[in-house]
């Protein structure tokens, strides 16, 4: 068993350390190999996914470190490890305290590469710099940024509009001379979390080739079934060989780790899906290999959730969310500054986010769902934890939520639902006349309780407000406002919102129950709800 690594992003220390590595240098040959169409390359991807260490992989490619990579894919290929000046930067080390700070940081960056390049560089704008190293080189350099939104996104984050604005134009100038300079640099890498469509890089340099959704790279990063299975097939085996562990068989752990951390798809284009590697390592790692959501504990940030609060939760947790594919090429992290967040830009922002993911689609729409429980967990959990005036309390009772859930107590389940609207904060219910806060309380609500759902679950007749499975239970919940819960009970039976689920009720011997809720908005609390047994599992 290969020692694990789920924070260092040296792909040189991992190799020297023996510390296991998944190898991805296919994908690296593919960019580097000398008939290759395009030598600019930009990929996006959500946080904690192997970004940094791509760059590092390539950064020891190009200085040429051959012994680096003995046994890896790319050492059986024709590439002949030519070594070439490497100017690396990341982005996500400059300051957005203010404007002078990120100017000084931006400048050590620059500065930094041509040290270790050996050139020394008087001060200047970060573009300047930059232009008068790559000539001082004088022969072709190899350019790899890291993280090349992560600054502006943390100024948008704060709120500091005339900030970003200026670190755009910074960045702009720096991008103007790398097209200009295209024929010194003999290899181009950027990596984002997302594409900020108003940088000139993406409209003025047409040599630079965008891979994030081409379905050729679409297992670049993360782990596909097979890495997984052949990767760590040690680790599965000593999972197994312990006692009382919860999975007792090969299919059942496989099973419970698909369902918790794969689902990640980049291209509507591909059929490929790959587990967060983060989580995956964190799950091997730990010593009773528990199931958590490592994601959410390793810094992802919370600007999604914070954006998702002021959009409509209800429409961008339904398993269908779609969005123009010209919308998501479009998106820029600046509209965030807007004074109202539109659904399309949430929906974006938690797909670059990593909440969000490929179900389907084709080259004009794309079609988003949660990818796994992790981040299904992690998103209503932190949307609670917002809302929250105890967040302990409000946590304790989504997990007696999901208990009396899954042993069919219909009694106990309400009164958690009731128990945790007392536990939330008024600015919730914006308008409390209308279905919708409750709507978006109930389904951050039966997230939390790490319970697949459907919101709006359309049928022949209608749609059902949330539908949810636990154990042998189906649960179909009707919500009214100021009226009977009686009438929304019986809408779900003369409608037959149950009908759909009845045959897989038979076949697995589950059990289909309605409920209808009525909520009180004067008092923001359930003023009364009821149940029926649809289906007798």
């Amino acid at each position: 068993m290969k020692k694990l690594n789920v924070g260092k992003a040296s792909f040189e220390f991992l190799i020297q350390k023996s510390f296991l590595y998944v190898d991805k240098t296919e994908f690296v040959y593919k960019m580097v190999k000398d008939d290759s169409p395009s030598s600019f390359y930009f990929v996006s991807r959500p946080r904690r996914f192997g970004k940094s260490l791509m760059c590092s992989t390539l950064q020891e490619l190009f200085s040429g470190k051959k012994e680096l990579f003995e046994g890896l894919f790319i050492a059986g290929t024709d590439y002949d490890f030519k070594a070439y000046p490497v100017l690396r930067f990341d982005f996500s080390m400059l300051s957005t305290v203010s404007y002078d700070n990120f100017l000084s940081d931006f400048r050590d960056e620059v500065r930094d590469a041509a040290a270790q390049n050996g050139i020394t560089l008087e001060d200047g704008q970060p573009s300047s710099m930059l232009g008068r190293l790559i000539k001082a080189l004088d022969v072709e350099a190899v350019i790899l940024i890291d993280e090349f939104d992560s600054s502006i996104i943390d100024a948008v984050s704060k709120g500091k509009k005339e900030l970003a604005e200026a670190m755009r134009e910074e960045f702009n100038a720096f991008y103007k001379v790398i097209k200009g300079l295209s024929e010194k640099i003999r290899f181009l890498f950027i990596t984002g979390c997302t594409k900020l469509s108003g940088l000139n890089i993406f409209s003025a340099m047409n040599n630079l080739k965008d891979i994030t959704r081409n379905p050729e790279y679409a297992a670049m990063f993360g782990y596909t079934q097979e890495e997984l299975e052949d990767n760590f097939s040690c680790f599965i085996d000593d999972y197994l060989s312990r006692d009382n562990m919860p999975y007792r068989t090969r299919e059942e752990l496989l099973s419970a780790i698909r369902d918790y951390y794969d689902g990640y798809r980049f291209s509507q284009r591909s059929e490929v899906k790959v587990y967060n590697p983060v989580s995956v390592g964190s799950l091997f790692s730990s010593s009773d290999y528990s199931f958590e959501s490592y994601w959410t504990y390793t810094g992802v940030t919370t600007l999604a959730v914070q954006i998702a609060r002021k959009a409509d939760l209800v429409s961008i947790a339904n398993d269908e969310p779609s969005l123009l594919d010209a919308q998501i090429q479009s998106f820029d992290i600046s509209q965030l500054l807007n004074e109202s967040i539109d659904r399309t830009t949430a929906i974006c922002l938690l797909y670059y986010a990593g909440y969000l993911t490929i179900r389907d689609g084709d080259l004009s729409l794309v079609t988003f769902t949660f990818p796994n429980t992790e981040v299904r967990e992690s998103f209503g959990r932190s949307l609670l934890g917002m809302y929250a005036k105890n967040k302990n309390e409000l946590e304790f009772s989504a997990n007696r939520f999901a208990r009396a859930a899954l042993s069919g107590n219909i009694d106990g389940m309400t009164a958690e639902i009731g128990i945790g609207l007392d536990q939330t904060a008024y600015q919730l219910f914006t308008r409390p006349e209308t279905e919708n806060p409750y709507h978006i309380y109930i389904t951050a609500f039966v997230t939390a309780a790490s319970f697949e759902f459907t919101a709006e679950d359309s049928g022949p007749q209608g749609r059902a407000d949330i539908v949810f499975k636990a154990g042998k239970y189906i649960y179909i919940l009707e919500l009214k406002t100021d009226e009977s819960e009686a009438i929304a009970l019986d809408q779900i039976e003369e409608k037959g919102y149950f009908r759909k689920y009845k045959e897989k009720a038979q076949r697995e011997h589950l059990s289909i129950i309605g409920i209808g809720i009525s909520f009180d908005s004067e008092k923001r609390s359930i003023g009364s709800c009821s149940h029926k047994v649809l289906v007798q599992g």
